[in-house]
């Protein structure tokens, strides 16, 4: 029993050696930072600059106004004489559109005046043709109608030529005073008829005039309009050229943190100069550095674990970047440089997609741990304790 004690202690005890001697020799970062890209955002123009009093680290969402930078000496004169002749192309629109309006009305009301006129000659036509011996109203005798009853009157016996003529005299005369109730009765309707067709050809005229005028008055806005379509055009280039030296509105790119303000407010800046330096916390990549062995034996795409310093919970990622020994410049725009230390050793990118959802830990922007590229040992106890 006694030896059975010594050998489940001896086991125990290399066991445990194993696992602490497994657990130091799993290929492992030196150190591991969190860093993320960082976006200069620059002048458009030269001008002067508006700008609230951002602290560093101050959160900033996408689209979110930063400052904005004006030119009080950009040129407006052209944009203002675009727009004055736009206002006279306007004008000149409304006052051609209202004249040809008012000729359609007029062109319409002569329509109906011109089809009355032509339906009264036709009716007059149609009366003086039952009358092919119709004398003019002015000339008929107020005495014709007595005159021919007086013949049938007075001869009754006398040859039957004498009586048809009389006959006939009496029973033109009542037709002969169709022809005045007939101008009479279109008078009231304010169409006044008489013995020529002057009327119709004159409201026919006046038509014609009237169709050439309105179409006249059309191609005219016709005009208008494609000469205000044109000026339109040219002072939208020309507001666009204004607005690019006139400067604006700078927003954010991204959703991010205030890293460093390289202007202030109410100073004159020029185009391109730098204002504000913006961290992109949805870019939140792992910097790490490892020793040569490890690194060689990396590639792209290979699984690692990051753990942040003092906390147990474990973060999967994969490797995006191998830079190698000296990599310094690929952090030019980085928000966290390197140390001189991690610059002699193997430098790795490690993307981990569970740094976005460390609400608790906001950005987490700098902050430390290591990563791991093997599975550890003791991986299935911290699972269980977590």
């Amino acid at each position: 029993m006694r030896y059975l004690r010594l050998v489940i202690g001896g086991l125990l005890i290399v066991g445990a050696l194993v696992i602490i001697v497994r657990e130091q020799m799993v290929a492992a970062s030196a150190n591991a930072f969190v860093n993320a890209p960082v976006i200069t955002v620059r002048s458009p123009v030269a001008g002067d600059v508006a700008m609230p009093d951002w602290l560093p680290g101050s959160v900033v969402t996408e689209d979110v106004w930063l400052a904005t930078i004006r030119d009080p000496l950009v040129d407006r004169v052209r944009l203002n004489d675009l727009e004055m002749e736009r206002d006279w192309l306007q004008a000149e629109s409304r006052r051609l559109r209202e004249r040809a309006s008012q000729q359609e009305k007029y062109l319409s009301w002569m329509t109906v005046r011109l089809r009355s006129y032509r339906a009264g000659r036709i009716q007059e036509l149609q009366t003086r043709a039952q009358l092919p011996n119709l004398v003019e109203p002015d000339k008929l005798s107020d005495d014709a109608e007595d005159t021919a009853v007086d013949i049938v009157a007075r001869a009754p016996d006398e040859d039957d030529t004498a009586r048809d003529d009389a006959e006939e005299s009496f029973q033109v005369a009542p037709s002969r005073r169709a022809l005045p109730d007939l101008q009479l009765g279109w008078a009231d309707r304010n169409i006044f008829l008489d013995d020529t067709a002057n009327p119709v050809w004159n409201h026919a005229l006046r038509k014609r005039d009237a169709q050439l005028a309105l179409a006249a008055s059309k191609s005219d806005l016709a005009a208008t309009e494609a000469r205000l379509s044109a000026v339109r055009a040219r002072i939208v280039r020309e507001r666009q050229r204004v607005v690019a030296l006139d400067g604006g509105d700078l927003t954010s790119p991204v959703t991010g943190l205030i890293w460093e303000k390289m202007a202030t407010d109410g100073i004159n800046v020029q185009r391109g100069d730098p204002v504000l330096r913006i961290a992109d916390c949805e870019g939140l990549v792992v910097s790490l550095s490892v020793a040569e062995t490890v690194y060689n034996g990396l590639k792209v795409g290979d699984p690692a674990s990051f753990r942040f310093s003092g906390r147990s919970e474990v973060m999967q990622g994969r490797v995006t970047r191998l830079a190698g020994a000296g990599a310094g410049t690929v952090y030019r725009e980085m928000a966290v440089a390197p140390s001189l230390k991690h610059l002699e050793r193997y430098d790795v990118t490690l993307v981990v997609p569970d740094l976005l959802e460390q609400d608790d830990l906001g950005c987490n922007i700098g902050r430390t741990g290591r990563v791991f590229f093997d599975d550890r040992p003791l991986n299935v106890l911290r699972r269980f304790w977590n």
